[in-house]
């Protein structure tokens, strides 16, 4: 009896991302000796997964305080309420740190996720979390 014969292994084919077209960059890092960070980006934005994409189109910087700027690379969509969420957050005192400047940040990426998804699933029907959550409480 004969073996069957070997199937073809499928392609994937190449995206433009592949060989370095589309690609948004966005790179930080910290120079010791003069206790700065150097920044660089493109200028190349994507908004809505990739649909719309145009070059030397934006400035991939938010100023989130006086001291601070967030960078962002991808899909600008999220990172510009996140960005501005934080910079509210921030608004309060005059210096920051790291660690209150990264809790800022991640708070406010947790707190506009919840918004979209609040607006994307629930929103339709008019409702909300607190209006969720009080109706379970109620049955329960």
């Amino acid at each position: 009896m004969l073996a069957a014969p070997p199937r073809s292994i499928p392609r994937r084919l190449s995206k433009p991302s592949d060989w370095g077209f589309g690609v948004t960059v966005c790179i930080a890092s910290a120079s010791h000796p003069q206790r700065a960070i150097v920044a660089v980006a493109d200028s190349m934005i994507t908004v809505g997964h990739g649909e719309i994409t145009a070059d030397d189109a934006a400035m991939k910087h938010h100023v989130i305080h006086q001291d601070w700027f967030g960078m962002f690379a991808g899909d600008v969509g999220p990172a510009c309420p996140v960005l501005r969420r934080a910079a509210r957050m921030l608004e309060s005192a005059d210096t920051h740190t790291i660690d209150t400047v990264r809790s800022a940040v991640t708070s406010a990426y947790e707190q506009e996720r919840m918004a979209q998804a609040q607006n994307a699933v629930l929103g339709v029907y008019g409702l909300s979390m607190s209006a969720k959550n009080q109706a379970w409480r109620a049955k329960v």
